[in-house]
């Protein structure tokens, strides 16, 4: 006997049966793999999908039907509906009874109070970890159930519409909540949003996206908690230059001393005041008025142990604008600096960095709302070199218009200077075809490299590097350009 007979094996010279094989084939391919997945995961694969999706699912089979009424993730979409969101909404909350709910989120163009709060509560009462609320409609004033800030598992809360009122009753605690995000919602009055945060705990990141309707005129934002504050403008509110109005009645008030990262863009406060933030890591500051110098000063003297620094809008104007000139101020801390600057500004440069002893990396950035060409001012070598300049700033990043011989007589004199610079970043600002730029590599030796399609003119090219000294220019392969 063979050893393919007796082992019931077929020698390679056998034939196969194809009948078999295609009984075997299509065996194989009517097993239902994906139903025998344990729930945890089949939970985790609907989660990918939208829930209109999610509930579809329950036709399949009796586990189906059971499996999705316990997916713990809800998303609702009206644009994901021709007809029937609400009856919708309603048919797949009535059919979830089981388990708790990890995210609830509803996006609507337009909302009934009566149909909305139910669904709120139940999210609540199932014990929702993250709520978010996007209505676009503002025509009818909407104010969150009083079981939302009492949720001791709320851990993500994010609103976003001027129709949302907040109103935080007498007896809020949140206890877990660590992120919230407020984008145009109008408040009950100025005591509103400090009531929300001081009863949120451990609360780690706050964005507010502000109205110009929001009816607060002192904004409170005090944390002993807080990590990241970002306070924006919202919607296409700032992009309006007509929008950009102090108003003396409003107010922004930030302390928070565990506080790591703050962003403010500001367009109308009448007063900012930044106190208790030692913690502070990265700052990035837009403001277009200061009701005094005083006022400037002071954020400056909140901001010397950050790192990372940014500074735009009208900020550097007042900066020029000092009647006394610039303070002593000292930013051991500081390595990074973005700076927007106006017309007329940057003589002023070497003054400023000397409050930044050890600054590597500076970025002069033009501000889109103001022109960054000095035509009427002329660049005179100052009797003083920072010592950043001549020690540690090793990455220079600057837009020029090529037109101006204040820019260009700064720009040599920081190549002149820049005993450890490693590379010079020059933006061209030509609008009409987009900003372009090149880098200046190996500053100080006896050769650099131009790298990159700085304009698309050559005769600008030749006339910026004419203007620059630089004397022999050879195109090298890769766009690259030597100059000797």
């Amino acid at each position: 006997m063979s050893n393919s007979d007796r082992y019931g094996t077929q020698s390679p010279n056998s034939t196969a049966n194809p009948k078999c094989e295609k009984s075997g084939t299509e065996e194989m391919s009517s097993i239902d793999r994906i139903s025998n997945l344990p729930d945890s995961i089949l939970l985790h694969i609907l989660s990918f999908l939208p829930t209109k999706a999610v509930a579809a699912t329950g036709v399949l089979s009796k586990r189906w039907k059971l499996l999705w009424t316990s997916f713990p993730c809800f998303d609702f979409d009206d644009s994901d509906y021709k007809a029937g969101f609400i009856s919708a909404v309603n048919t797949i909350m009535l059919q979830h009874y089981s388990g708790s709910i990890q995210k609830f989120r509803i996006k609507c163009k337009t909302f009934y109070c009566v149909d909305v709060e139910p669904w709120i509560k139940k999210a609540i009462l199932r014990n929702v970890q993250e709520l978010d609320l996007h209505f676009d409609s503002v025509t009818m004033m909407f104010k969150l159930p009083r079981n939302t800030f009492t949720s001791k598992t709320l851990v993500v809360l994010k609103l976003r519409s001027e129709g949302v009122t907040i109103t935080v009753p007498w007896a809020a605690y949140m206890p877990n909540l660590k992120i919230l995000e407020l984008d145009s919602v109008r408040y009950q009055d100025d005591e509103s949003l400090s009531d929300l945060i001081s009863c949120c705990l451990v609360l780690e990141s706050l964005t507010i996206l502000r109205s110009w309707n929001d009816n607060v005129g002192k904004l409170r934002i005090h944390s002993s908690t807080l990590k990241s504050l970002k306070v924006h403008p919202g919607g296409e509110y700032y992009e309006d230059e007509r929008n950009r109005v102090i108003r003396d009645e409003v107010a922004l008030d930030i302390n928070s001393p565990v506080l790591q990262y703050l962003d403010i863009k500001d367009c109308f406060s009448g007063s900012l005041l930044i106190s208790n933030i030692g913690s502070l890591n990265n700052a990035n500051l837009e403001v277009h008025n200061f009701l005094s110098c005083q006022s400037l000063i002071k954020c400056f003297e909140a901001f010397q142990n950050v790192k990372f620094l940014s500074l735009a809008g009208g900020v550097s104007q007042e900066i020029l604008n000092l009647e006394s000139g610039l303070p002593s101020l000292t930013f051991l801390n500081l390595t990074h600096l973005t700076m927007g600057f106006r017309c007329g500004w940057r003589p002023m440069l070497p003054y400023f960095l000397q409050w930044f002893e050890n600054l590597e990396v500076l970025k002069l950035t033009d501000d889109k709302y103001y022109s960054v060409i000095d035509e009427n001012h002329l660049w005179n070598d100052p009797a003083i070199v920072p010592r950043c300049l001549i020690s540690c700033l090793r990455i220079i990043s600057i837009v020029v218009s090529g037109e101006s011989d204040c820019e260009l007589g700064m720009l040599k004199y920081m190549l002149k200077h820049g005993n450890v610079l490693q590379a010079v970043e020059i933006h061209g600002a030509d609008w009409s075809h987009g900003q372009q730029k090149c880098c200046i590599h190996g500053i100080g030796e006896e050769a650099c490299v131009l790298e990159g399609n700085f304009l698309r003119s050559e005769r600008y090219n030749r006339k910026l590097q004419t203007r620059l000294n630089l004397a022999d220019v050879r195109t090298e392969d890769h766009g690259r350009v030597s100059i000797c």
